[in-house]
């Protein structure tokens, strides 16, 4: 979710702030469509022309060459 926290949900000033960056912006760009999609939700319009999903890039060459870590415990590891 584009507010996990609910940010925009308890703050007028950060939707304020959320806003006039995506009108004034020339290109926004997301991680993902449905990312992308709640932006354009949240500003209430589409922007066809000035919008584009960027994915996450991965190197899957430099997972294969890795050198593995062998962690005492067990561990689940997430970013983003």
């Amino acid at each position: 979710s584009m507010d996990a926290a609910g940010m925009y949900q308890r703050s007028e000033r950060a939707r304020g702030l959320m806003r006039r960056t995506l009108l004034g912006a020339d290109v926004v760009t997301a991680c993902s469509r449905q990312t992308l999609d709640e932006a354009a939700d949240f500003l209430g319009r589409r922007w066809p022309q000035r919008a584009e999903v960027i994915y996450n890039g991965v190197s899957t060459a430099e997972i294969r060459s890795a050198t593995s870590y062998e962690h005492p415990r067990p561990y689940l590891l997430a970013i983003g």
